[in-house]
């Protein structure tokens, strides 16, 4: 990957364009004129695309290319160099209905997908990137392009429904106590959390803590300082929450609630069981 002398990974072109997050139930769209990060990994999918079909690298095993537009696999281990190019980034969360396709996508991870699949959504991905969508509209965008993308992906069987149960409950409940989870499934927590890693790829104690960062992100548009969104979301304190969040989506907290760099959205019915009191 071409070497830069920004040290900046998110932001350096700040001044000129805004960062843009659109945090939803199933996922978020995040764009930038700007990010070159090191190799990172990441628990959401992600499809990746430019407004302007203009390429960016992405480096995968140590093979760096270029690409208009590609799926990723959960927990793939990349760095991205996409500078002046208009980058829109769609994410797949773990708890997303069609999050199992990306999945179940061969090694190394990565799915070279045409870019011109998605010109129907060109207007609305340059909107995406202008900042211009409603939370409303990002929903919509983010339906229209998962909806493109798995057609093209493997095909898989059903969740199993033990293990979409489990997600339920821990989104109800973030905190759930995790032996109790399994026997309310009647399931030893041994059989529960392969059958829970086989499906979703990430450990039960790993999703659980996934979960909670989930929650905080809806909260990173409140207003409220990270310490108490921390505190509202299950973390002992803001660098708990910071170390997590960064280790699930690659990116710490400070800079997204940082208004000079991100313009955030989020759409608070994706945000369960908060009481209404933490929520600004």
């Amino acid at each position: 990957m071409t070497e830069t002398k920004a040290v900046r990974p998110y932001g350096a072109l700040a001044h000129q364009m805004k960062d843009h997050i659109y945090m939803m139930r199933w996922g978020f769209i995040y764009t930038s004129p700007w990010v070159v990060t090191a190799h990172t990994v990441r628990h959401p999918a992600a499809i990746l695309l430019t407004a302007k079909h203009t390429p960016f690298e992405l480096s995968v095993n140590k093979c760096v290319r270029s690409y208009q537009a590609v799926a990723i696999k959960p927990v793939t281990e990349r760095g991205l160099r996409a500078t002046d190019v208009q980058l829109v980034s769609i994410h797949i969360h773990p708890n997303c209905p069609h999050f199992r396709p990306f999945r179940a996508m061969p090694d190394p991870g990565v799915f070279v997908l045409e870019r011109d699949a998605y010109a129907e959504f060109d207007r609305t991905l340059d909107a995406a990137y202008q900042g211009t969508l409603t939370i409303q509209d990002a929903s919509h965008l983010f339906d229209g392009v998962v909806a493109t993308t798995i057609r093209y992906l493997p095909k898989v069987k059903r969740t199993d429904a033990r293990v979409q149960r489990a997600i339920e409950l821990m989104q109800q409940n973030a905190a759930y106590p995790l032996r109790e989870l399994a026997a309310t499934l009647d399931l030893s927590y041994d059989r529960m959390s392969h059958l829970f890693s086989e499906a979703v790829g990430l450990p039960l104690r790993s999703y659980q803590l996934w979960q909670k960062a989930y929650n905080a992100g809806f909260l990173f548009d409140s207003g409220r300082p990270l310490t108490d969104i921390a505190h509202a979301t299950g973390f002992t304190d803001s660098a708990h929450l910071s170390h997590t969040f960064q280790n699930s989506y690659g990116i710490n907290p400070s800079y997204l609630m940082d208004r000079n760099c991100v313009k955030y959205l989020s759409d608070r019915t994706g945000a369960i069981n908060f009481p209404a009191s933490e929520v600004g």
